[in-house]
């Protein structure tokens, strides 16, 4: 068995390969499953060892990934992307077109000069937000928004790790260094390209149906009636609610401010707060909880008790033998020690006050108090489902140092003052350290699928490089490209790059193709510049699968994507950006010496 192992190692490792590929195809199980499946057959068929396995978990992307991870999610924490997706859909309503051919410009623009992984990153939530606004679904900007990221990062030299790494290699064989801006001309055709293909086939191409990113998402349209009180000697006092920027956020609504017993709900942003007035609004869960930790105002509630150290705050949903009749004050949770924070009745406002709701089934409240008598207060109140809610308050003060963090890491890494991945961790560092984000969150940040489909992934890529399938593959089509003209080599160069790119590492692709490229050009007596060029390019173009490239990868699990979504869009992407590269190296970097 071993024997037969070890002389068809090569067409058993492409088998693998073809059988990971169609279990992508069909999903009966999730992308995880499948890869790491197909890594365990490597190992177990001895085409990989444990040491080659372990190897892979010393790669630095997967890391710098999960660093990532953390780091956006202090963006989140600190309130920085609630304010950034707060402006982009207030002008995506005036503009929208022009909003979504900016966004996607400037990823473009970003992953040009830093890595393209964090960039896509902290962009995805916003894109949600964004896609809600212009009215599409989620599913028709997530993909766009990785392939932005891929075509800018082929404006630059530094724009992607494969360009380096073709770079490097040709260096090693004798040529001179590509300069940063050498392929510009030609990453720009194809940036213009693929993003003009991406704005006319996205609606047509691209599913409209709900995402996972959306689903997740829903909670921050979820709006719960509270009321606050302006505190004896609040900085507040004296101010208009208009002045207030506290107040005046995306998600919160201005209902109406009590003074003595009286409401008034008109020009509510000139009135101008006394202590104990009662302000009530309608804002999200992260808003609510935000105002509870506000100096200056106090989250008035129903029941009893003042907040203290051992009280937690939790969600629940009223049971349907609760009944229609029963207003918040006749439920008496002052017997327990327990305040009513909010209440939440899916798209309507349950009351123009906390006091005068009549209650319903399904009615999701926020309430405060003690482990004990909020335990008590479900048995007697018929709560269901009591858990602490998944939101948090913002820490938007801590917003600079988040914000600070994320743009050194970038820039360092551009000046290559430290590779990428140790930047990232001591950014992590950072912003534990200075509590932009609480250590539990951080690794509730991450997301673990992900870096387990990395990771058996890279694990296949090696087994394919030990047993020679990628040369076999390459070695199969090397004597028909030798036979052709200069331009059909240079096609068929890029396409060769871009179709290996879709299945295994570009990286692996680059080292592979790039002295073969070389060798052909020079017994062809063409420049080999040129034909370097388009495997930089065709082994950045993966657009037709979500396991070809790393942001492929995250926006393929954000979206709920199945894959041959992918298939659907990106084999025309491959096409047209392919033919507009070509045509592009060959119009700025002439093939004769």
């Amino acid at each position: 068995m071993a024997q037969f192992i070890d002389q068809y190692q090569t067409g058993i490792a492409l088998t693998i390969l073809a059988a990971t590929f169609f279990a992508f195809l069909f999903e009966r199980y999730p992308p995880s499953v499948v890869a790491t499946a197909g890594a365990a057959a490597f190992l177990v068929l001895g085409l990989i060892d444990t040491k080659d396995l372990m190897g892979v978990f010393s790669n630095s992307a997967p890391i710098t990934i999960a660093a990532m991870f953390i780091l956006s999610g202090a963006l989140v924490r600190t309130g920085t992307l609630e304010a950034a997706a707060s402006w982009v859909t207030s002008h995506a309503e005036e503009r929208p077109k022009t909003v979504l051919v900016l966004f996607l410009l400037g990823t473009m623009a970003a992953s040009a000069f830093m890595n393209n992984t964090p960039v896509v990153m902290v962009l995805i939530p916003i894109a949600v937000r964004l896609a809600r606004t212009v009215n599409m679904a989620p599913t028709q900007l997530l993909i766009p928004l990785s392939y932005a990221a891929i075509l800018g990062g082929t404006c630059t030299l530094i724009g992607t790790s494969t360009n380096l790494l073709v770079d490097g290699v040709a260096r090693q064989q004798g040529l001179p260094a590509f300069s940063i801006f050498e392929i510009t001309p030609v990453g720009l055709v194809a940036a213009v390209v693929g993003c003009s293909t991406m704005l006319l086939l996205a609606r047509v191409l691209l599913p409209a149906r709900m995402s996972a990113a959306d689903l997740m998402d829903e909670e921050g349209k979820v709006h719960f009636l509270t009321e606050l009180t302006v505190c004896d000697g609040s900085r507040f006092s004296g101010k208009t609610l208009g002045e207030i920027k506290e107040l005046n956020r995306d998600g919160i609504q201005l209902l109406a401010v009590y003074r003595n017993g009286k409401a008034s709900r008109d020009t509510l942003a000139d009135h101008v707060l006394e202590a104990g007035d009662r302000i009530v609004i309608q804002a999200t869960m992260p808003e609510v909880l935000t105002l509870h930790g506000e100096r200056g105002f106090d989250i008035l509630g129903v029941g009893g008790g003042e907040t203290d150290r051992d009280h937690i705050i939790v969600e629940a949903v009223l049971a349907p033998g609760r009944g229609t009749h029963h207003t918040v004050t006749a439920m008496r949770l002052g017997r327990f020690g327990v305040r009513l924070l909010g209440i939440s009745r899916h798209r309507y406002l349950p009351g123009i006050d906390l006091e005068s709701v009549q209650l319903r089934a399904a009615d999701r409240i926020l309430l405060e108090g003690t482990p004990e008598g909020l335990a008590a207060a479900a048995d007697e109140a018929d709560f269901i489902n009591m858990s602490q809610p998944r939101s948090r308050s913002f820490r938007r003060k801590k917003a600079p140092v988040a914000i600070i963090t994320l743009v050194t890491v970038v820039l360092l890494a551009a000046l290559k003052f430290m590779p990428i991945g140790g930047l990232a961790v001591l950014g992590v560092a950072a912003i534990l350290l200075l509590r932009c984000i609480d250590a539990e969150e951080a690794w509730e940040s991450i997301n673990g699928g992900i870096l387990v489909l990395i990771f058996a992934m890279l694990a296949i890529g090696v087994g394919l490089d030990k047993t020679g399938a990628v040369e076999a593959i390459v070695g199969a089509i090397e004597p028909v490209l030798g036979r052709n003209s200069g331009y059909v080599l240079l096609a068929v160069v890029y396409f060769l790059a871009a179709v290996l790119t879709e299945l295994i590492t570009n990286n692996a692709v680059a080292v592979v193709l790039t002295p073969i490229a070389i060798g052909l050009a020079e017994s062809l007596g063409l420049d080999s510049r040129p034909f370097l060029v388009a495997i930089m390019m065709g082994a950045s173009a993966s657009f037709a699968t979500p396991i070809g490239y790393q942001t492929n990868t995250m926006v393929y699990a954000s979206g709920n994507y199945r894959f041959s979504d992918f298939l659907r869009i990106g084999v025309p992407m491959n096409i047209i950006v392919g033919a507009a590269t070509c045509l592009a190296i060959a119009l700025f970097m002439p093939l004769s010496k």
